[in-house]
């Protein structure tokens, strides 16, 4: 007769070790689902590649809690992905091309021209093939404020913000 004692088996199964041999045997299960979770076997969804988008083919009529009442399933993401996509494709046509385009659009939308240094930005950008040269709407949207104070009254504040930091931390200013 078989007996795990003699085996040397009998240690592993007894009390002492039952919760490790558990969680051991439970975390290869789970591991050995997961690996095939990310599959799709199902023969009614494929996906053939489009350019660099993915688009689902027609689906068959799938029953849902195996109901008889069917549904059509094809998931909104898949369209909300392609939009987004086309949307950044075109974003992308429009980006200037040259330093004059890119000083045009900067006037046309921020009714203003560019700062100094926008030549020598532009030729960084080209360099280092920035794709989104026409795009300032967040660093535009977070200067608003201070678009409408004057260059004195910047310097004063921070002056004053400085000055604030430097005696609230008891530190001398060296001459």
């Amino acid at each position: 007769m078989f007996s795990f004692r003699r085996r040397g088996l009998g240690r592993l199964f007894s009390g002492r070790y039952k919760g490790y041999v558990f969680v051991a045997l439970t975390t290869l299960l789970f591991l050995h689902q997961g690996l095939y979770s990310g599959h799709n076997t199902h023969p009614d969804i494929t996906l053939s590649p489009l350019g660099n988008k993915f688009h689902w083919d027609d689906l068959t009529t799938v029953y849902v809690f195996g109901g008889s009442d069917g549904v059509i399933t094809r998931h909104p993401i898949t369209k909300l992905m392609d939009n987004a996509e086309d949307e950044f494709r075109g974003k992308l046509q429009k980006q200037s091309k040259t330093l004059v385009d890119a000083v045009r659009e900067y006037r046309k939308r921020y009714k203003r021209h560019p700062p100094r240094g926008f030549d020598d930005w532009w030729a960084f950008a080209q360099q280092n093939k920035v794709r989104m040269v026409d795009e300032f709407d967040g660093l535009m949207h977070d200067l608003e404020p201070f678009h409408n104070l004057s260059g004195q009254e910047i310097r004063r504040r921070t002056l004053q913000a400085s000055l604030h930091d430097i005696l609230s931390r008891n530190v001398l200013i060296p001459s």
